[in-house]
């Protein structure tokens, strides 16, 4: 189990406060976040932009066949970028939430530690992505079946109409409570000094014996953070609706319209600076979170707290041997 030295706070906190105190701690570091993850957020932006050009212009006609396979090549080219630039990044969020939370005395440090945690962003990547695998499985059966019912006389109807409703709830649900266990998976990695099962435990445990503190968090923290980005995406969606519109009407019959290219660069490069603004406040949020957990449970701060009056207690001993 890890200890702080330098806990961000002195006490448990509320939860509309844990995501103050992560604001905070965002907007006085500002200069350290971009820095850090300023590299991986550019190659995103430019594996996204090359993969949605080549979905867009690449593949409307096989007829040539050189131009095919070099768009090919391109769009696997910018998907294994895509991919180094997400576990990039994953690590440095990783080694900013444990810098800020305060289970590391410097920046090199934490990055120390979040280099060896990479097997681990790895593993969690991929059960999660196995997770939701089998979970859209499910929900692909449960639509299909619900619509194979509404074609069938009698209550077929109504019993798929329920059917359609409770997929539809269920995926939101399931797709909201598997969000909350992954950001608190890269909260424990971030934290927590224990093996990848350990993680995996660890995470189960905390989400588990605070099931209800969680679910209202991730609301609060999911309601604010949409009050701040909606405004910030506003301009993508009105540049993308305006551009949309003009391809319509300018396409020719049996065309389909696209986003002009200045309008494609626009959208990555607009989403990716959101990206690189709002996405540390995420991970910082729910690290900070994990941290009144642990401060609830373990009393970190009672610790710390102990530790300063040793500290003290051994100074004013020193200084009254040396006045001797």
């Amino acid at each position: 189990m890890s200890s702080s030295e330098n806990l961000p706070m002195d006490q448990p906190l509320g939860l509309c406060d844990v995501v103050g105190l992560a604001v905070r701690i965002w907007r006085k570091n500002l200069g350290l976040i971009l820095r850090a993850l300023m590299m991986p957020t550019i190659m995103l932006a430019i594996s996204t932009s090359v993969l949605q050009f080549c979905l867009q212009y690449g593949f409307s006609g096989f007829s040539d066949f050189p131009r095919t396979v070099a768009f090919i090549g391109a769009a696997f080219a910018a998907f294994l970028l895509y991919i180094f630039a997400l576990f990039y990044l994953a690590v440095q969020e990783i080694a900013l939430v444990r810098l800020f939370t305060g289970f590391a005395p410097d920046w090199e440090k934490a990055r120390a530690f979040s280099m060896k945690r990479l097997p681990w962003v790895i593993g969690l990547s991929f059960i999660n992505l196995m997770i939701w695998g089998v979970i859209l499985a499910i929900f692909f059966c449960i639509i299909g079946i619900s619509t194979f019912s509404m074609s069938l006389p009698g209550a077929g109807p109504v019993l798929g109409t329920v059917g359609m409703i409770v997929g539809f709830f269920g995926i939101i649900v399931t797709i909201s409570v598997m969000l909350l266990y992954m950001l608190m998976g890269f909260a424990v990695i971030a934290c927590e000094e224990t093996t990848f099962f350990g993680v995996i435990g660890r995470t189960f445990n905390w989400v588990g014996r605070y099931f209800g503190r969680t679910l209202c968090f991730g609301f609060i923290f999911y309601t604010i953070f949409t009050a701040i980005s909606m405004p910030v995406s506003l301009p993508v969606v009105v540049v993308s609706v305006i551009d949309a519109i003009q391809a319509g009407a300018h396409a020719t019959a049996g065309a389909e319209p696209k986003l002009s290219m200045p309008v494609l660069m626009f959208v990555q490069v607009w989403e990716s600076i959101c990206g690189l603004l709002l996405r540390p406040l995420t991970v910082l949020s729910f690290g900070l979170y994990y941290l009144d957990l642990r401060q609830r449970a373990d009393g970190l701060d009672l610790f710390r707290k102990l530790r300063v009056m040793k500290e003290q207690f051994a100074s004013v001993g020193e200084n009254g041997l040396q006045g001797r």
